[in-house]
């Protein structure tokens, strides 16, 4: 009985920290195009479309009905899920709170392309102000203009808590979210997610 309680306990705090994240999220600003995740399309738009790329990915594995693991360690506990059909929606919503496309923010990042000896692309967005919460931003693909990467660093402050995360995407296998915070009169917490793909 005491071992289902624990577990439930954690599963609460699990989902706490999870819907704290989002609640940051929504109320911070955050913030790049790609409609089809093809390295040719930079060259139309300023940053690579964050939005887009996840409502397409999003639509992609509905169809394709792949599930997920889950495992979420949280302050080192560690519980994992097996979702047989996630609400895609829902787990890319981080991803795409951090949409860079912004007007206001067009002169706000540098923009750095760099082409491995492997013949990789890497396009990284770096921020030059530093109130915008999403600091960095790197979209990697391969030999054959394929997107294989996207991978960004968020830092946010303020009297009542700061928050730093790093995201990493990677098409057909799955996704991580580690993070930092530090809430006023709490103790610091450290939070990992990480989702892998059913095949």
């Amino acid at each position: 009985m005491r071992k289902l309680k624990r577990t439930c306990e954690y599963s609460i705090a699990c989902l706490m920290v999870f819907c704290l994240l989002l609640t940051f999220n929504a109320c911070s600003d955050s913030g790049v195009s790609s409609r089809t995740g093809d390295a040719t399309e930079l060259s139309s738009t300023r940053f690579f479309d964050l939005k887009s790329y996840f409502e397409q990915e999003a639509e992609r594995l509905s169809k394709s009905s792949k599930g997920i693991v889950k495992k979420i360690n949280l302050d080192a506990k560690e519980e994992e899920q097996t979702l047989a059909a996630p609400d895609w929606e829902q787990e890319f919503r981080l991803f795409k709170n951090y949409d860079i496309n912004r007007i206001a923010w067009v002169d706000k990042y540098s923009v750095d392309s760099t082409l491995q000896k492997n013949n990789n692309l890497f396009v990284t967005y770096t921020a030059e102000d530093e109130d915008l919460r999403v600091r960095e931003l790197q979209i990697r693909f391969n030999q054959q203009k394929e997107l294989t990467t996207i991978q960004m660093k968020t830092s946010t402050e303020n009297p009542l808590y700061w928050l730093k995360e790093e995201l990493v995407y990677y098409p057909n296998q799955g996704y991580s979210i580690s993070s930092r915070q530090k809430v006023i009169l709490m103790d610091e917490t450290r939070t990992h997610i990480r989702s892998d793909f059913l095949k």
